[in-house]
C-alpha cells in the first residue's frame, strides 16, 4: 500500500474491499478521495463467499461509495464462465 499524506491519495496492488453491500476487488486500487476508488482489472459482487458464485468484471471499474460503480467494458460472471457483456460502458 502506498498512501500520500499530503494528497491523502493511496494506491493498493491486489486489494478487496467492501462497501455499502456489496464487495469490489482488483489488481490495483487507487483511491482518490473520501468516497472514489479507480481500479484496474477489478471485479463487483454482492456475493460475500471467498471465491464470489456471480460477478462483474471490467478492466476499468470506477466506484463511488454508497452512491454507483461504473464498468467500462461489463461483463458478467457465473461461476467464473463469462454469460453477458456490453462493449459499452455501464453503471
Amino acid at each position: 500500500m502506498v498512501y500520500n499524506f499530503q494528497t491523502r491519495k493511496a494506491r493498493v496492488e491486489f486489494g478487496e474491499t467492501a462497501i455499502a453491500g456489496g464487495y469490489y476487488y482488483g489488481s490495483a486500487i487507487q483511491r482518490v478521495d473520501a468516497t472514489t476508488a479507480f481500479i484496474n482489472g477489478g471485479c463487483y459482487t454482492t456475493c460475500d463467499a471467498p471465491h464470489p458464485h456471480f460477478y462483474f468484471s471490467s478492466p476499468k471499474l470506477k466506484v463511488v461509495a454508497n452512491d454507483k460503480f461504473f464498468l467500462d467494458p461489463l461483463i458478467w460472471y457465473v461461476d467464473d464462465v463469462p454469460v453477458f457483456a456490453l462493449p459499452l460502458g455501464m453503471y
